[in-house]
């Protein structure tokens, strides 16, 4: 594995470089307190603690970080952060201990509940999916992001994942197998216990929206993640960095964007909006779109 230099913060092995985050995160610049809301965000260095991958390589005690964290706890107080913190590391317990109960079920096809479901094997759109051309920005700034650096946002591994089994409908162990490979902090029980589950075939873990498009105006308006991560699309408008199949030729061409040549169309049909109430800012896109449409501009 050869690092990337735009990967958030260097993941150097032993246990001397996982005790010095650990550190820095909890005690230096007590970041704790805020690792609830910063768990919602795309990317950057401080979504979240990013000791998965010294834990999950057996570098880092997770009971030592525990015992951190009360410990964080005592001296300055109760805060959503550190009981979110304590409640990742239980879960992570119990789908290791859970795992260990399944047996070779966790790799099974129809997984934990035996439902059997259809699946297109489709390796094209599994093939452009991994490499970050699936046509959709954010998927694709995640799967570059997690190529090139072998991380990504716990965020982005629930959109990456459910984008996957359903709306490329793809057999879900091949996700997973992918992440086996992929991920610097991969862990046999967290990773493919999550596929199962987002594929509806395991245990039910809670998870936010999923919405390829929408999730991104939600968190990041401005699409500063994707334009980093996808830098053919560094000059769009916000109102088009996610959607940008919604560009007229004319305003591809306004913007340096050739779709087919120098980004793809999306490889299935994008899904409609959610069914949810608009926040203030989709709705002053919505009211971009239709007087572009009403002018003749899409």
């Amino acid at each position: 594995f050869t690092p990337d230099p735009r990967s958030t913060i260097p993941f150097l092995g032993g246990e001397a470089h996982g005790l010095k985050r650990l550190k820095d995160y909890v005690w230096e610049r007590k970041l704790l307190p805020y690792s609830y809301t910063a768990r919602h965000g795309l990317g950057g260095e401080q979504i979240s603690t990013k000791l998965s991958a010294w834990i999950n390589l057996g570098c880092l005690s997770p009971r030592r970080i525990w015992y951190e964290v009360l410990a964080y706890e005592t001296k300055y107080g109760g805060s959503q952060g550190v009981y979110q913190m304590i409640y990742y590391l239980t879960m992570r317990d119990y789908m290791i201990f859970h795992a260990k109960q399944m047996g070779e079920k966790l790799f099974d096809l129809n997984g934990l509940k035996e439902i059997p479901k259809v699946w297109e094997e489709n390796s094209e759109r599994f093939a452009l999916w991994w490499q970050g051309y699936s046509g959709f920005p954010l998927i694709d700034a995640f799967m570059r992001e997690l190529n090139s650096t072998g991380y990504i946002s716990p965020r982005g591994r629930q959109l990456v994942a459910a984008f996957f089994v359903k709306q490329l409908k793809l057999p879900w162990t091949w996700a997973a197998s992918c992440f086996e490979t992929l991920l610097i902090d991969y862990h046999p029980a967290i990773t493919w216990g999550a596929f199962q589950s987002v594929a509806g075939v395991g245990v039910s873990i809670p998870s936010q929206s999923v919405h390829p498009v929408e999730s991104g105006y939600a968190v990041d308006w401005e699409g500063a993640y994707v334009r980093y991560w996808v830098p053919e699309l560094a000059n769009l408008s916000s109102d088009f960095i996610y959607q940008p199949y919604h560009l007229s030729e004319e305003y591809q061409a306004y913007f340096g964007l050739i779709l087919g040549q120098n980004y793809p169309y999306p490889i299935v049909e994008p899904p409609p909006p959610s069914e949810r109430e608009p926040t203030p800012r989709e709705r002053h896109h919505e009211l971009i779109m239709e007087r572009l449409k009403r002018f003749g501009k899409l």
